[in-house]
């Protein structure tokens, strides 16, 4: 017999102690699992960096493709499914105080290069305002709600 292999008898006596040992632990509540750790705050600054990049990046897409509509409604779609990740972490901070501030502080510092970002937006979105999925798109678009 080859050192790998296990007789039937000795294989069936192991599997019923494992199953025995399995139901014990089981009936005992088995090993008192820790709950999950919560994930650690974001960063502030990281997190409007990204928003401030998700904004120019939508600023470029509605300017790049404001002559095919259904190419803006593609892109801004896969930019929001990008963008939820950004703005659930400002929300989260929205709910702490100290982070809240922090990140405000930390988008301020977006303002002047932001300055004319939102109308530039709008000017290359009217292009494609009657558009049908440019308009399914603009209301999945994630916004941070104001508190």
């Amino acid at each position: 017999m080859r050192a790998w292999a296990v007789a039937p008898r000795a294989l069936g006596t192991r599997l019923a102690v494992a199953v025995g040992l399995g139901l014990a632990l089981a009936a005992c509540g088995g090993s008192r699992a820790r709950p999950a750790a919560p994930p650690p705050p974001p960063e502030p600054r990281l997190v409007a960096q990204r928003l401030h990049l998700a904004m120019n990046e939508m600023a470029a897409i509605v300017h790049r493709e404001r002559a095919d509509c259904p190419r803006m409604a593609s892109a801004l779609r896969e930019l929001f499914g990008r963008m939820r990740i950004a703005v659930a972490e400002a929300e989260r901070m929205a709910d702490d105080p100290t982070l809240a501030q922090q990140l405000t502080t930390e988008l301020r510092a977006y303002d002047e290069a932001d300055r004319g970002i939102s109308d530039a937006i709008f000017r290359d979105l009217v292009a494609c305002k009657d558009h049908l999925g440019v308009q399914g798109a603009m209301r999945e678009m994630p916004v941070v709600p104001a508190r």
